[in-house]
């Protein structure tokens, strides 16, 4: 096996190893690593969560046990350490890892993706190669780069990755024309949403969504399940203003449903909405009111949203509103993904809603183009999978 075809060999084993944090680590990026000696993996670790110690670090610790000898240092110099993310080189949260590697003694590292943070990029490798360490990089970049697609996306657009899921009818409609819509599609299909909203940061809706269908917006799963923070854009404060009547609301007293984030809910309005009675209500049991600016049309400005979500550290949403914020979405050119479940019933009705509502465009030519389709079959549903961005 060539050295090129070992380092893909490594690396797609850490990369497997990086998976394992999936959901955990905002808004830290998924890291795995592994600690090899003359082909054979000495030491394995992966960034659990975020407060937690790096892959490299725990890579490294597990090989030390698998080595033996007395010394502390440069114990693992016939070692080569296969890492999915530039190792950082700052002091955060927790000690730099080019210093743990500098201390194993390795001698080679192997990098897939580089850190896209503009104060990070570059400076671990400088830092190992200046100790005298070989480095290898770019080795099943991109895989790396999906894998943390979120982290790269919030880092270099300064916006979240933002996936855009709708349960639509044979005939399109979200809704019947009395607005019930409950449920279009099958419990397999909504088990997989539930699932797909423990995986992301937070989920999105409208004002008139959570009015309308009082949602929980929780992820439901047997067992331990992370939770999304749940977003709400409001900006002219009216579901501030009914939120002890809303389930959303009334959720968070329950502590299964609250997140690891110091709230569970966060709703954006415009400045000079008054919230103290909210705050008042709610402020201790984990909700949090934050002021967006409010456009000409009387929309939140959606730019200052994502710009805020970002700060925020919310890298990674799902979009779950009505047919007005889909389309606001939509028109942006700010959605990444489609999902799109599709049910075998046919609704009718002119005045049942639709997943995308606003002006709509005006020629076929102008529709939006999904990319790397993919179909699938849940129950008795299809979902439609794409990418826009």
């Amino acid at each position: 096996m060539s050295l090129s075809e070992q380092d893909k060999k490594f690396m797609r084993c850490a990369i497997d190893l990086a998976k394992k944090g999936q959901g955990r680590t905002h808004p830290n990026p998924m890291v795995g690593c592994v600690v090899v000696e003359k082909n054979k993996i000495l030491g394995r670790g992966y960034h659990v969560y975020t407060d937690w110690l790096h892959a490299e670090v725990i890579a490294i610790r597990d090989a030390m046990r698998r080595v033996k000898t007395s010394r502390k240092s440069q114990q693992l110099k016939n070692c080569t350490l296969y890492v999915t993310l530039e190792p950082c080189s700052s002091y955060g949260r927790t000690c730099p890892c080019t210093d743990a590697i500098v201390f194993s003694g390795i001698k080679r590292v192997v990098v897939s993706a580089m850190d896209p943070h503009p104060g990070h990029r570059g400076q671990g490798l400088k830092i190992l190669k200046s100790h005298g360490i070989h480095v290898t990089k770019d080795i099943l970049a991109k895989e790396s780069m999906i894998l943390n697609k979120a982290y790269m996306k919030a880092l270099s657009e300064k916006r979240p990755y933002i996936i855009l899921k709708s349960a639509v009818s044979l005939d399109g409609k979200i809704a019947t024309r009395s607005g019930d819509s409950a449920w279009i599609t099958s419990l397999a299909s909504r088990k997989l949403v539930h699932k797909l909203r423990a995986q992301v940061d937070g989920v999105l809706v409208g004002a008139n969504t959570v009015l309308k269908d009082n949602p929980l917006l929780t992820a439901r799963l047997s067992g331990s399940t992370l939770q999304p923070v749940r977003i709400v854009l409001d900006g002219q404060g009216r579901v501030l203003r009914k939120s002890k009547n809303l389930k959303l609301f009334q959720s968070i007293l329950n502590k299964k449903n609250q997140t690891e984030r110091p709230y569970d809910i966060l709703v954006l309005t415009q400045p000079g909405v008054r919230t103290e009675s909210v705050v008042k209500a709610w402020g201790k049991k984990r909700v949090k009111i934050e002021s967006i600016p409010i456009l000409k049309n009387k929309k939140l400005s959606l730019k200052d949203v994502l710009k805020k979500l970002v700060d925020l550290g919310i890298y990674q949403i799902l979009v779950e509103g009505g047919g007005e914020t889909n389309a606001s979405f939509l028109s942006s050119g700010n959605v990444d993904e489609c999902w799109f479940f599709i049910a075998p019933k046919l609704i009718g009705g002119r005045s049942a809603p639709t997943a995308f509502e606003g002006r709509g465009i005006n020629r076929i030519k102008q529709a939006y183009q999904l990319k790397n389709v993919t179909y699938r079959k849940i129950g008795p549903d299809i979902l439609i999978q794409g990418q826009l961005s």
